[in-house]
């Protein structure tokens, strides 16, 4: 197995850590969500009961695509792409308007929005399409149980870490303020 399958399964696995702790935690506290798409202030508020729910159900809809692979793999991988951008375009309207909200992009916090969270999005975005244009569309080996085990563990602690960035980069100072 060479380098780019490597990448992709490491991929593969953060993606599902990130999308299935974001959309449980959605759909545990779907009311919270409702009120987070309130405060970006970008949908009218007509429409934020359904893009709650249609998000959460999404999200756990490339959670399944990915844990399912084979010709579902390239749809997950392309619905993450998507959830990523419009997140991370809904994120960056919302800091550049001056909103104070907080993400909840993996469920209630009192952290309020930052760069961060629109740094992870896009890295996110960048990595689901790099392994989507390299292997997405195509069969990828199957895998011996040891090195499944580890792209599982990596993948698991890429996904925390990608879900934990914003708090890592405030930690290591990296955090810009306005």
């Amino acid at each position: 197995m060479g380098v780019q399958e490597y990448i992709f399964y490491i991929t593969k696995f953060t993606l599902i850590v990130v999308f299935a702790v974001s959309s449980f935690s959605k759909i545990r506290d779907i009311n919270g969500f409702k009120q987070t798409i309130s405060a970006f202030r970008i949908l009218p508020s007509q429409l934020n009961v359904f893009a709650a729910n249609l998000f959460a159900l999404l999200e756990f809809l490339v959670v399944a695509f990915l844990i399912f692979g084979g010709k579902l793999t390239p749809l997950g991988l392309g619905l993450a792409a998507i959830l990523l951008v419009i997140f991370a375009i809904a994120l960056a309207s919302t800091l550049l308007r001056g909103i104070k909200t907080s993400c909840n992009c993996f469920g209630t916090a009192n952290k309020e929005l930052r760069l961060a969270d629109v740094i992870r999005n896009v890295a996110l975005t960048l990595i689901t399409l790099m392994s989507f244009w390299t292997h997405g569309q195509q069969a990828v080996e199957s895998q011996n149980f040891a090195t499944s085990a580890m792209l599982v563990g990596t993948g698991t602690i890429f996904g925390v870490f990608w879900i934990n960035f914003s708090y890592i980069a405030d930690m290591l100072g990296f955090e810009v303020k306005k």
